[in-house]
């Protein structure tokens, strides 16, 4: 563009004048008389050889001041409820041209001013194409930002009290649910930041001052009064419901014509003066009874309003977590723990008990994670109590035994994916149980049962609950579990091969599961035992071949977990009958007599005399055998056995159920004799490894860490911890430290 020649000022400045009078009146403009005051503007600015564009510029602010100070005494002179909604009319159209205004001196403001603004090169090289001037506060602005600040310095500043006073008085109906022009509060409230939206350091300081504090002042003021004629008025529950639907109308009221930095100011001073004035003496002497009575609407108004202030809801959290404990105890001490529990109602229960109180945190407390977290520790709580302190809980027995219901056969009524869903309700619960070892022992017992005597609803059900055990307490806590599933299905490779090898020189139905001894919770000695004839030869036989396919390996037999079936000829119709293997040894010494002695079964049978007793009395229970006296129940080492000839069952094919496939009290108890021992090892463990790694510790800090590093499997007491700190003493692994008795070191 190539520079003008001369110009006379005198000429061009009147119709611009005119044009920015018209654009802050928002009144019309022509577009030709619009392009030809821009291309004045520019005329000018570049005027040759003297520019007029800082005359431009001190024309321009004259003619705003004049227009500005004009509105201020129009303004002034009207009533304060007039002067607010002038002041609106008028800001909005000012507003609005000033934006207008921006684009008509585009060209003034881009490259006029560039010369007035610091230069972004280094200041030690000024650079030759623009020259630099020093800033000072008469320095050139850009024309929006000169209109708002005269608008501020000649109007703004000089009504603010009025206008704030008037805004006070329509916000003031609208707390009394008159009627009142919000929007034009909106507008006005605005007004006072965007005077300021140039000022970089401080853009809402006036804002701050002149209309938050006066504001909030009112604010604490109304909320003040408010809230101590609803208490005088109302009991606790009618004052949340009004308190609720106050804070909402001051939300949204808020929301309406604050700033976003004033939003929390704002709400803030509602609820200190709505509630936490009265939450000490009001709101927290109910909340026991809400909890009680399960009060749900008004325990979800009461969360609504203590949620947004620090630290109100702890004591919330406190009732909820002792409402929660009792009721769970409560429901539990019905099922009678200790007098063997249905545990599928068991199970119902507890889980019942959670889901109920998780969906009350759901919908009543917002989700919230501090009361999702009260629930899990009330869970481990209940769900781990024992009504005989000195005894283990019952849970990790009565969950084990609900897992073995599910993955029994018989189970397959409910349908995979029920028997699934069952599972996963069952590892819901598992993770609130503190003493996993012992759930884990019962469970590998019960699963070694299922597995030997073919009970398992299906080995893909067992794998996946394993898989979710693994998930759940990680890859060693499962580790044996997963060697008794896989020695299952090599064993079936094995009799396989062993089945080829021998083509039909073997018994029928012959099959034998050849186990890892550390894997299976089985006494690892055979029992003194004397094989049947009959079944001599084929274990004989097996024994060469797995002898010849793992050389080295060693086979102990486990006869006492072994079953056959057998078919009895001797009685009006043929049966035929699954039992143990010690059970069929004792009927097969009735082939030669009707009638044996307790001391000649003792002969053939080499058991000992608890097995022996044992083994008879089932047959005896099962009516196979009687005994000769007439009138005993029970087996003793005198008494004479003989086969029941009478013996009838409408079924033919039938099994009778051995001691070893049961669950005895002394074996529940030995078990968890056997976890408490095996405690003993990893807490000693656990001792060392901490001591190694410190050296030197206080003996509360070595309590701590030994129980972190054990609490993933069993919660440890603190008694048992420290006898194994002094039996770690005695055995050298660690010492007193020399004038402290609660200091210890470790000792390489």
């Amino acid at each position: 563009m190539m520079r003008p020649g001369s110009v006379k000022f005198e000429t061009k400045w009147p119709p611009i004048r005119e044009t920015i009078s018209a654009t802050l009146q928002l009144k019309p403009v022509k577009r030709l008389d619009w392009n030809d005051h821009c291309s004045d503007i520019y005329t000018l600015c570049e005027a040759y050889p003297v520019s007029f564009a800082d005359r431009l510029y001190q024309e321009t602010r004259s003619f705003l001041e004049v227009f500005v100070q004009t509105l201020y005494q129009q303004l002034y002179a009207l009533e304060q409820g007039a002067m607010v909604q002038a002041y609106q009319k008028h800001w909005l159209a000012y507003r609005q041209g000033v934006r207008y205004l921006d684009n008509l001196f585009s060209y003034f403001n881009r490259v006029v001013l560039a010369k007035y603004r610091p230069s972004t090169t280094d200041p030690a090289i000024p650079s030759p194409q623009t020259p630099q001037r020093k800033l000072s506060v008469d320095s050139p602005i850009e024309i929006s930002q000169l209109a708002l600040q005269t608008w501020k310095k000649l109007l703004l500043d000089k009504l603010i009290n009025s206008l704030v006073q008037a805004l006070l008085v329509e916000i003031r109906k609208d707390y009394t649910r008159q009627d009142c022009d919000l929007t034009m509060v909106q507008d006005v409230v605005y007004s006072f930041i965007e005077v300021e939206e140039n000022n970089k350091e401080q853009p809402l300081k006036f804002y701050q001052e002149l209309f938050e504090e006066p504001f909030l002042e009112e604010t604490r003021e109304h909320y003040r009064r408010e809230a101590s004629i609803i208490v005088a008025n109302s009991d606790c529950y009618e004052y949340m419901e009004q308190v609720v639907q106050k804070l909402r109308d001051a939300k949204k009221r808020g929301q309406r014509f604050l700033h976003k930095t004033s939003h929390t100011k704002y709400m803030r001073e509602c609820e200190a003066h709505l509630i936490e004035d009265y939450k000490d003496d009001y709101l927290y002497a109910h909340t026991r009874t809400m909890m009680k009575e399960e009060r749900f609407k008004d325990l979800s108004n009461l969360y609504f309003l203590l949620s947004g202030i620090p630290r109100a809801l702890d004591p919330i959290i406190s009732n909820f977590e002792e409402h929660v404990t009792a009721q769970g105890l409560a429901a539990l001490s019905r099922l009678q723990l200790d007098k063997n529990p249905d545990v599928v109602e068991y199970v119902a229960v507890a889980l019942g008990t959670f889901q109920k109180y998780h969906d009350m945190v759901k919908d009543i407390f917002g989700a919230n994670k501090d009361f999702f977290k009260s629930l899990e520790k009330v869970c481990r709580v209940f769900i781990n109590h024992s009504d005989q302190p000195k005894q283990p809980p019952k849970a990790p027995l009565l969950l084990a035994k609900y897992c073995d219901q599910l993955l029994k056969k018989g189970a397959d009524s409910l349908g995979e994916s029920k028997v699934d869903d069952k599972l996963q309700d069952a590892i819901a619960l598992f993770r609130f149980i503190d003493d996993k070892d012992m759930f884990q022992r019962f469970y590998s017992k019960m699963l070694a049962r299922r597995l030997v005597n073919s009970l398992s609803l299906s080995m893909e059900t067992e794998e996946n609950m394993v898989q979710k055990l693994k998930h759940a307490c990680g890859f060693e806590y499962t580790a044996k579990l997963q060697k008794m599933l896989v020695d299952i299905n090599l064993s079936a490779f094995i009799m396989q091969e062993f089945n080829e090898s021998m083509k039909s020189s073997i018994m029928s139905g012959f099959s034998v599961l050849v186990l890892q001894s550390g894997a299976w919770p089985f006494q690892q000695q055979s029992l003194a035992f004397r094989v049947p004839e009959e079944l001599v030869n084929v274990i004989s036989k097996f024994e060469v071949f797995y002898s010849q396919k793992h050389s080295g390996r060693k086979l102990t037999w486990l006869h006492q977990h072994a079953t056959g079936e057998m078919k009895l000829n001797y009685l009006k119709k043929p049966y035929f009958v699954s039992m143990s293997t010690y059970q069929m040894a004792i009927l097969i010494a009735f082939n030669g007599s009707v009638e044996q002695s307790y001391s000649t079964l003792a002969e053939h049978t080499l058991l000992e005399e608890k097995e022996l007793v044992a083994v008879l009395q089932s047959l005896v229970d099962c009516k196979l055998l009687e005994q000769t006296t007439e009138g005993a129940v029970e087996v003793t080492s005198k008494c004479v056995l003989r086969v029941n000839e009478a013996y009838s069952n409408k079924r033919t094919k039938f099994k009778i159920t051995t001691a070893a496939q049961k669950e005895t009290i002394q074996e529940t108890e030995q078990t968890q004799h056997s976890v408490q021992e095996d405690r003993k090892l990893v807490i000693q463990a656990a001792i060392v490894r901490v001591m190694k790694s410190r050296k030197i510790l206080k003996h509360n800090l070595l309590i701590e860490e030994t129980i972190n590093q054990t609490k993933s499997r069993f919660s440890p007491h603190i008694p048992m911890i420290k006898k194994c700190i002094e039996s770690l003493i005695e055995k050298q692994y660690l010492e007193r430290v020399e004038g402290s008795l609660d200091t210890y070191s470790y000792l390489a």
